[in-house]
């Protein structure tokens, strides 16, 4: 999974709305953040959001730890 902008260019900011609560594995949830950080120039951000703390999802997500295979 590889992803470029045309002319291989770079940007300052890169957003992902939604994008890492995806991964299915840990080698999904690498792959995204690779793509993701390959986008940037050099010193540039990344902005991440998913589901908020109301979600039922996230909620059931951590009350059942399955965060901790990914370090949150």
């Amino acid at each position: 999974m590889e992803f470029a902008l045309p002319g291989n260019k770079l940007l300052d900011i890169v957003t992902c709305t939604f994008l890492l609560q995806h991964a299915r594995n840990e080698e999904m949830l690498i792959k995204f953040a690779k793509c993701t950080f390959n986008l940037l120039k050099p010193g540039g951000r990344v902005i991440g959001m998913n589901a908020g703390c109301g979600d039922d999802n996230l909620s059931l997500t951590i009350d059942r730890g399955l965060n901790k295979k990914y370090g949150l």
